[in-house]
């Protein structure tokens, strides 16, 4: 037995081929929107985190221990294996060089603020107050420092980490704005 074969026009392979193509498009696009939400969420959370870890990251830059040659002694013992002193060192650099751009990130965003409205140095003091002074004060005190509802504290962290976006990530900060 023979297969019958069933051909197509060349008008129909056209069509199905704009189709498949218009579809194709549509679907990538999606994806390309998907993708930039997420590096905006990805980026203002990364911010939030970094803040909230400010203190934390600070400590560490001004406690670490900058001659890692006093570590030989307990890597002889561990027999060499238990620490990488070239990767330590690695971290130990990286950390610094990145709290070094984000102090010079917010020195930036403090004259921004300062030379913005009322409203701009608010922020800034909030964000102060909340993450860079060496002692934290929780949400509850920053409410009544400031004479304001919770919601409102939360607000404005949010709108100055959007700013502190854009000083961060320069033009990928500003179109996450955008994005939104």
């Amino acid at each position: 037995m023979g297969k019958a074969s069933v051909g197509l026009s060349k008008k129909q392979l056209e069509i199905i081929t704009a189709t498949a193509t218009k579809t194709a498009a549509e679907e990538y696009n999606k994806m390309q929107q998907g993708q930039k939400k997420k590096d905006y969420n990805w980026r203002l959370r990364n911010i939030k985190l970094l803040l909230k870890n400010y203190r934390n990251l600070k400590l560490y830059c001004d406690e670490i221990v900058k001659d890692l040659t006093i570590l030989e002694p307990f890597l002889n013992l561990m027999g060499g294996k238990a620490l990488d002193i070239k990767a330590m060192t690695e971290t130990e650099v990286k950390t610094e060089v990145m709290m070094k751009y984000v102090d010079n990130v917010l020195e930036v965003y403090e004259r921004a603020c300062k030379e913005g409205t009322s409203e701009d140095h608010r922020r800034y003091r909030i964000i102060r107050d909340m993450y860079l002074n060496p002692t934290k004060l929780n949400i509850e005190k920053i409410s009544e420092k400031y004479n304001t509802d919770r919601s409102t504290i939360y607000r404005e962290v949010n709108r100055a980490c959007e700013t502190l976006g854009v000083l961060m990530f320069g033009m990928d900060g500003v179109e996450d704005i955008f994005q939104r």
